[in-house]
């Protein structure tokens, strides 16, 4: 027996343990397209079809069986709260916090319709008289609303009727059924990219919606200034203790400074009244002038205590710079010039030359004396300035003690003061905040506003407009396109090709149609010729197969399609063993087995088909064949090979039947002789030997054979064979190391996915070539 080439090789390389399907030989990535989407509407188009009509027809029914509607109109303004403050008030800025205004919006359109806001306008429209409220209307007899009015019934009986919300405590039972009813018809719409807000109302009565809507606007308006009023005013009322507590404890903290003051005896705590830091920072500058001073003049007095005995005192320049000093010496000058000029005129006995030297005589005398009081003035100024910097350094000594215990007494005056300075900007703000919310109380200012009243409508809401038809035609599109893709998704069993190679990850060996009919089937001689085109449905006991009378070319095609697949797989030389099983009954294996042993048959080779399905035979009714002999008489050596092998109508086709029912058929297939039948087979001279087996799920026959022969073709059944059983029955089959598995997809109904298998396999084309033959 020669095993697949590929297969060999993977199992060279592939290490001990369970076995993964080989990869097809090249696999294309495909992207979901919206023509698959429309392959999915048109395999559940009755469903499609039958849910849009029934959509349509129960709103259509819905629409027309409904009372008489009329819908009033009103819109409001709706501003966030700082549109009501007063500009230019220091407040105002601050006065609310703005992040997001959206859950601001959202429970203004809750008050629209709350309990509290309705309740207050049913007395002023007297709703308890009005038929449509207080349940003596007569009700029409429409279909819907007879169903509707059972549906009520049932929910009195069996469960609580919704409400808007809960009553209050307050309200009476009769005016709480007349709320609940009037929320009921009332609807608000925000205007999107505005802050207005469309309020309507539904009535029976024109007149009466638009009243009612009107009022309940007006109403709004008024509690909004209502509650902001009230809420202004207690916020008055607790801004007045405040300011009275606040304006206590500012005259206590002020009294409380005073009275340190006094008791300290430290008037400079205060900073308008520090005489102490005055009286240090004056000490501290003339000591710094006094001192300068000093410096200044200990260095002339230096400078005097440095002469020279001898050396004239007006070479100092502080006595040479003394105006007395500088006077005598002009003087001299003079009266030395004029002593020359007479000296050059007279003799220095003449009277006039001795008067002259007399007075010069004179000015030096009382030049020594000015320059000796000069002397003696720098003296006295150095002393005066060295006493009055002493004196001024006990004064600043004295003015920093004082300070010292300024400083000592003012930590406890500090803190009284910050105390007091807090108590009065605290006072100051409540008193500036109360003068604030009075102005804005008196303002009377409202954030919301009526733009436009109802208007009594002139006509009722009618359901005949194109808006209404567009309407009802997008819901049934959406409730029937729902349902389909639901169906769609929830369904899990296996539908296309694409599941088997992209789900399952197998290949695929081909696809084999549905066939339908009512037909009993009969067997086509060798002489005979396949009739019209008949649709069949195989039944009870009957199987179509090839050499069938009317069998379709398109089943007869994917058949040879399948063979050509088939062959393909394997060697051309050598015998075949070809293992056909599926995962649950009823998936059409046996069918699959016979046909392909024909189709092989047909091309001249010689086609040995084994039924090891000795639990539930099947071949010998598909071929007409009899079962008093076959495989299980064979295993148990009752029987030898000459005598179980079957021939059929088909020249090159052989079978072997499962014969009587063995009680242990899987011990039978798992014996020596089978393994040795397997042996022996491929010597008969057969190319082809193709054995079916019972479902993988159902027994364990077929895992038994599996790693015997040469390959496994696994059958599914289209819209049948659930994803999930697939999966476990390919698992527990390559627990048993095959050497080759493929997958057939059976009963594919070409004509309800033709969108999909139009687009991906061309099998429009196939048909065409079908019917041309």
């Amino acid at each position: 027996m020669t095993d697949h080439p590929i297969a060999a090789s993977e199992s060279a390389a592939q290490p001990p343990g369970p076995r993964r399907p080989p990869k097809p030989a090249f696999e294309v990535e495909r992207k979901v397209h919206l023509l698959d989407r429309l392959a999915v509407i048109a395999r559940f188009r009755g469903v499609a079809i039958s849910v849009f009509i029934l959509t349509t027809l129960a709103m259509v029914i819905k629409g027309y069986t409904n009372v008489r509607q009329y819908r009033a109109q009103a819109r409001l303004l709706i501003e966030n709260e700082r549109a009501a403050t007063i500009p230019g008030l220091t407040s105002a800025p601050d006065a609310y916090y703005e992040e997001d205004v959206e859950p601001y919006y959202q429970t203004q359109y809750k008050i629209l319709r709350g309990r509290d806001l309705v309740r207050r306008i049913v007395p002023r429209l007297k709703l308890e008289a009005n038929p449509e409220f207080n349940g003596t209307a007569t009700p029409p007899s429409a279909p819907l609303l007879v169903v509707r009015s059972l549906e009520r019934r049932v929910q009195g009986l069996f469960g609580k009727e919704p409400s808007l919300g809960p009553p209050k405590a307050v309200e009476t039972p009769d005016e709480s059924a007349l709320v609940t009813a009037f929320i009921g018809h009332v609807a608000v719409e925000p205007v999107r990219g505005s802050r207005l807000v469309d309020v309507s109302f539904t009535s029976t009565s024109p007149g009466f919606a638009a009243e009612a809507v009107n009022t309940l606007v007006n109403e709004y308006v008024e509690q909004n200034l209502e509650i902001k009023l009230q809420s202004t005013q207690n916020m008055l009322e607790w801004i007045d203790n405040e300011v009275a507590k606040q304006e206590t404890k500012v005259e206590e903290s002020e009294r409380q400074l005073a009275e340190y003051r006094e008791k300290q005896d430290a008037l400079s705590l205060d900073d308008k009244n520090n005489l102490v830091a005055s009286r240090l920072n004056h000490n501290n500058d003339e000591l710094m002038r006094i001192r300068a001073t000093r410096i200044q003049k200990q260095a002339v007095f230096d400078q005097v205590k440095s002469i020279a005995a001898g050396t004239a005192p007006d070479a100092i320049p502080a006595i040479a710079q003394n105006a007395q000093v500088q006077a005598i010496k002009s003087k001299l000058v003079e009266l030395q010039r004029e002593k020359g000029r007479l000296s050059e005129r007279y003799d220095f006995k003449h009277p006039a030359v001795v008067a002259i030297g007399n007075q010069i005589q004179d000015a030096q005398h009382q030049l020594e004396l000015e320059a000796a009081k000069a002397l003696q003035s720098v003296k006295n100024e150095y002393e005066t300035a060295v006493i009055e910097e002493r004196v001024l350094s006990m004064n600043l000594e004295a003015a920093k003690a004082d300070a010292m215990d300024l400083t000592r007494k003012g930590i406890a005056y500090n803190v009284m003061e910050r105390e007091a300075n807090s108590n009065r900007q605290v006072y100051e703000a409540l008193l500036q905040r109360e003068n604030e919310m009075r102005i804005s109380s008196n303002s009377r200012s409202n954030n919301v506003r009526i733009v436009d009243r109802a208007e009594v409508p002139k006509a009722p809401l009618a359901p005949s407009d194109g808006r209404t038809w567009l309407r009802i035609i997008a819901v049934g599109l959406i409730v029937s396109l729902g349902v389909v893709f639901g169906l769609d998704y929830l369904s899990d069993t296996i539908k296309t090709p694409d599941d088997i190679t992209r789900g399952l990850k197998m290949p695929l060996l081909g696809l084999v149609p549905s066939v339908r009919t009512g037909r009993s089937l009969s067997v086509l001689t060798h002489s005979e010729k396949p009739g019209v085109h008949v649709r069949w449905r195989a039944s009870g006991d009957q199987y179509p197969l090839l050499t069938s009378r009317h069998v379709p070319p398109g089943f007869a095609e994917a058949f040879r399609t399948l063979r050509a697949s088939l062959v393909s797989k394997y060697p051309r030389q050598g015998n075949k063993i070809v293992l056909v099983t599926s995962a649950e009954p009823l998936e059409g294996k046996t069918m699959i087995a016979a046909n392909v042993a024909m189709a092989l048959a047909c091309s001249g080779a010689r086609v040995l088909l084994v039924d090891a399905d000795m639990r539930r035979p099947g071949l010998h009714r598909a071929l007409r064949l009899v079962n008093d002999r076959g495989l299980s008489q064979l295993l148990t050596g009752q029987a030898r090979m000459r005598n179980v092998i079957q021939r059929t109508v088909e020249d090159n086709l052989f079978a072997i039947t499962a014969g009587p029912a063995p009680r242990n058929p899987s011990e039978l297939l798992a014996s020596e002789r089978m393994m040795t039948l397997l042996t022996e087979l491929p010597k008969m001279l057969f190319d082809w030997i193709i054995i079916d087996t019972p479902p993988v799920l159902a027994v364990a026959d077929a895992i038994i054979l599996a790693p015997e022969v040469s390959g496994v073709t696994f059958v599914v059944s289209a819209e049948m064979t659930r994803h999930r059983l697939a999966e476990r029955a390919l698992e527990t089959i390559h627990l048993a190391h095959p050497k080759y598995v493929a997958v057939v997809l059976n009963k594919i109904e070409f004509d309800r996915n033709r969108y999909y298998y139009s687009r991906y396999y061309g099998h429009q084309y196939r048909n065409y070539y079908a019917d041309a033959t």
